[in-house]
């Protein structure tokens, strides 16, 4: 959830890029929009899979990095032993730790589920492998079980996000150090296609999230929340986590009870919500640039771990130096066309606002035309998080926004002008439900049981293997596409999170024949889905 891909420079062009300094707003602007969101025909699908580490005879003991260390051998990123050489698993797979020691490990995008299958299982099995060997193992939920966050990687970065979040409550630790997701990435899409696309990605985020939610139980206690990850993330920086709009809604759009603020022109004013980190109370009035939703966390290198998960860009073209292991080589973009691919991209986009979950449900509209000059304008707007400073403390200027910081104000002004990779590392901060890097970064999913990681990615890529079922998606989910932390707080109890659930099932499973998957590989994943959603209407 915190872990960045940082790509070493290798090449004059690519260093003369990464230098050249921003000469304003409107040159930030395009450059986010430009690298962001790529263009193509859906053809590839990656999934990065995280696990918290426990020792196999005491889950509760603390664990120790020197064992976790000697266990990854080679694999072991430089975040926790700087001298590493962080190879990436036998099928391809970067090995990259969260701040409390969870693994994760991003598969290579593969050209069909059979493949991703294939790598992805090869991988794993190598991993656990290695861990049992030292007397540990994977967990099986997306919140430690068993232990409170505990910071195990000493990194600049992380030193700063850990005083960042210290001060808005106890979510950003755990956050960072308890949790595990399972992200699923797929391509944005054509350029008629990527904006509907995009809006469906968040619009199905609040029943899938409940279909697949994980993480209940927190340091051995029962926190009565279905998706206890997921509120942890609530409870970081808003302005940061919120997700952007995607087509539901006019502008200045009202707010439910979840809590999402509405994206007017101008932006809405604060509302009652749900009482998590900036949804509850009465709210601030919202500026220019409020944003509303809830999201993931990043990715940090801290020392310099040299790895990727996808490069951005297009038809297989080569990916920045580093492409998708850090060690050079040719990036697997996630699209067709486009130019060269570009490391860490983030994206997203802000709408107009739309009814909550307890309003009258949203009717479905079309998706924002614009969402990458939408998010470059975000990203002007959203605040530095940290500051690399070398050797220095990392903490960045309280409120300096990169907009800020471009055009010299407040303490900006003190400040050498930032380049190209100063805006490449802001990207990095972005923790939305769904991130844009070229292709759709899909997070808001627990992490599942090692086995059974298919399940939800099948499903993902089956509800977004054809226009016609995009669009019925964004159908089906309307009424509840602001349903956040209702969906993390109740899960399938809620009924309309519980019938949107059920409708997604139906849907996705009847679309697996598209995956590629084998019949009984379809038949398996089926049974899966189907019993998970239809099992909760008939307990209720």
């Amino acid at each position: 959830m915190t872990a960045v891909h940082d790509f070493p420079e290798k090449s004059g062009s690519a260093s003369n890029r990464t230098a050249r300094v921003l000469a304003d707003r409107a040159a930030g602007e395009a450059y986010v929009a430009s690298v962001c969101f790529k263009h193509g025909p859906p053809r590839l699908t990656g999934v990065e899979l995280e696990f918290t580490v426990h020792h196999a005879d005491d889950p509760a003991r603390p664990l120790d990095p020197d064992v976790l260390a000697t266990a990854l051998g080679p694999h072991t990123p430089r975040t926790l032993r700087p001298d590493s050489p962080a190879s990436p698993l036998p099928a391809g797979s970067p090995v990259s730790l969260e701040p409390g020691g969870q693994v994760e490990i991003s598969a290579l995008p593969q050209a069909s589920l059979p493949e991703l299958d294939a790598a992805v299982t090869a991988d794993l099995t190598t991993l656990r492998d290695r861990l049992a060997r030292h007397g540990l193992e994977l967990g099986a939920t997306g919140i430690d079980a068993h232990r409170p966050p505990r910071r195990i990687l000493h990194t600049p970065r992380y030193a700063a996000m850990e005083r960042r979040f210290a001060a808005i409550g106890p979510g950003g630790l755990t956050m960072m150090c308890s949790t595990a997701g399972l992200q699923i990435c797929v391509d944005a899409g054509e350029p008629a296609e990527y904006a509907a696309r995009w809006a469906a990605a968040h619009a199905m985020g609040p029943p899938l999230l409940a279909l697949f939610a994980n993480s209940r139980v927190h340091a051995g206690r029962d926190t009565g929340h279905a998706s206890a990850r997921w509120l942890a993330v609530h409870e970081t920086e808003a302005v940061r986590t919120r997700t952007t709009g995607f087509g539901f809604g006019g502008p200045g759009g009202s707010n439910g009870s979840d809590g999402t603020t509405g994206f007017g022109g101008t932006g809405d004013s604060g509302r009652t919500g749900d009482g998590l980190n900036g949804f509850g109370g009465s709210g601030d009035p919202g500026g220019p640039h409020r944003f509303g939703g809830i999201g993931g966390s990043d990715r940090n290198s801290g020392s310099g771990e040299a790895r990727g998960t996808h490069g951005a860009a297009g038809s297989r073209r080569t990916g920045a130096p580093g492409g998708l292991n850090g060690s050079g080589g040719t990036g697997h973009g996630l699209n067709g066309s486009g130019d060269p691919g570009e490391p860490n991209r983030f994206g997203g986009s802000v709408d107009s606002g739309k009814t909550g979950n307890s309003g009258n449900p949203a009717p479905s509209q079309p998706p924002l035309s614009d969402p990458a000059a939408a998010w470059g304008a975000r990203l002007m707007d959203t605040p530095l998080m940290v500051l690399r400073r070398g050797d220095r403390p990392w903490d960045a200027p309280e409120g300096l926004t990169f907009a800020d910081w471009i055009e010299g104000r407040g303490a900006g002004a003190l400040l050498p002008r930032p380049t190209v990779a100063d805006l490449d590392y802001h990207l990095t901060t972005m923790f939305t439900p769904v991130r844009p890097q070229g292709y759709l970064e899909i997070r808001y999913l627990d992490a599942q049981p090692p086995g059974d990681w298919l399940v939800p990615v099948a499903l993902v890529a089956a509800l977004l293997a054809r226009p016609s079922t995009v669009d019925k998606v964004r159908e089906l989910c309307a009424p509840v596409a602001d349903a956040w932390a209702t969906a993390a707080q109740c899960g399938l109890a809620d009924r309309e999170l519980a019938a949107a659930a059920a409708a997604l099932a139906d849907l996705g499973c009847a679309e697996l024949g598209e995956t590629g998957l084998a019949a009984d590989r379809i038949t398996e994943i089926s049974e899966s889905v189907q019993g998970r959603a239809h099992r909760a209407g008939s307990e209720r």
